[in-house]
């Protein structure tokens, strides 16, 4: 009996160091020297050349701590991550907040609240295998370039994107089911964002988020499909959807992937108002040789339709091809180039000469650059 009590009493003594798991610090550096060349079609309007070092937008620097315990088969996890983006000048600052959540799960799935990504967003920075790169489809270090008119989705609905959608991270709730043979499902429900929809002061957008994922390996085929769907709740706007599919195929050293967005929304200010549209779709392939060296090629394009502009029917199309190389030269660094070609095209000649700063437009971006994690 003494002897069953000494270890009875030493495993309830060790079960704190088991199930106490020390927080991980972790992090990234991320730059490139980016060399732009832009030429606006707005009458009078000259090229513009630029070379500068700075962060990168898409997937900028960053360094944060996470941790678990586990009670009772379950497990708490949790995240704090600062995005520390020394060439960020917008209202968010240099350094601020990238996640801060809590993950509480076990056999039946899990639960998480916080700011973090919201159910659907990591998908197309899944699929791109450029996105940790100025050249990636997310199109945040590109954005200042495709404007959007003031009665767009940009400006009802802050989304970024040329090849599929990002929001970027919100505050949410959400639910991430176990995964089943390979299938998973997660929802989020969200409300963080403020837009000064016209006419109206600014109104709380409350957004559910879906997405169905499997993923399974058939022999030598590592395989995965995507769907999306998001509906959109505001008092500026009505029938508000965005809906997508995503595809990747890995064979060998071998990855193709692609994916396709649509979001439709109603202007609720408006009389008789008609449906805007945006559609995204990408495409890309990546190859990997000798283990420590990728190539890859992807195209994007994303058309922005709106039925309710003042001249009638108001169309553009937005295109970026791109090519990098990424070498790794440590598992903790790699070095890369990049070039891409991007292309705002209106297909009313009027609008693709405006002098108010949503002219089409031809633009280069070649980019070296290196990552390094921690």
């Amino acid at each position: 009996m003494r002897k069953l009590f000494v270890i009875t009493l030493g495993m309830l003594l060790a079960v704190p160091a088991i199930a106490d798991v020390m927080p991980t610090i972790y992090g990234k550096v991320n730059r490139e020297i980016q060399m732009k060349s832009f030429e606006s079609k707005a009458t009078g309007a000259k090229e513009i050349s630029t070379i500068r070092p700075t962060d990168v937008a898409n997937s900028e620097t960053r360094i944060g701590v996470k941790g678990e315990y586990q009670f009772n088969d379950h497990t708490a996890k949790y995240v704090l991550e600062l995005g520390a983006n020394s060439s960020n000048t917008n209202t968010d600052g240099t350094l601020r907040i990238r996640h801060s959540y809590v993950d509480i799960g076990g056999f039946w799935g899990s639960f998480v609240t916080g700011q973090t990504d919201v159910a659907g967003d990591g998908l197309g920075l899944k699929l791109d295998p450029l996105s940790g790169t100025s050249a990636g489809l997310a199109g945040i270090d590109a954005a200042a370039l495709y404007n959007y008119r003031a009665d767009s989705l940009r400006n009802q609905f802050p989304v970024y994107g040329i090849g599929y959608f990002y929001r970027s991270r919100q505050e949410l709730v959400g639910y991430k089911s176990p995964v089943f043979a390979g299938i998973q499902y997660y929802t989020s429900i969200d409300n963080s964002n403020e837009t000064a929809a016209p006419g109206l002061a600014y109104n709380k957008t409350t957004v559910w988020a879906n997405e169905l994922s499997f993923e399974r390996k058939f022999g030598e085929i590592d395989f995965g499909l995507y769907a999306t769907y998001s509906t959109i709740s505001n008092g500026g706007i009505k029938d508000a959807t965005i809906m997508g599919g995503g595809l990747s195929v890995g064979f060998m050293n071998f990855v193709l992937s692609g994916m396709y967005s649509k979001a439709e929304l109603t202007d609720g200010s408006l009389v008789n108002a008609k449906a805007s549209e945006s559609t995204p779709m990408m495409i890309a392939a990546k190859y990997t040789f000798l283990d420590t060296n990728t190539v890859a090629v992807t195209y994007g394009k994303r058309s922005n339709e709106d039925l309710n502009g003042n001249a009638g029917e108001q169309k553009d199309n937005i295109n970026q091809l791109a090519f990098g190389y990424i070498k790794q030269l440590h598992k903790n660094v790699s070095v890369r180039a990049s070039y891409g070609m991007i292309e705002k095209k209106h297909d009313n000649a009027t609008e693709n000469v405006a002098t108010d700063g949503t002219a089409g437009f031809e633009a280069t971006v070649a980019a070296v650059g290196t990552t390094i994690t921690f």
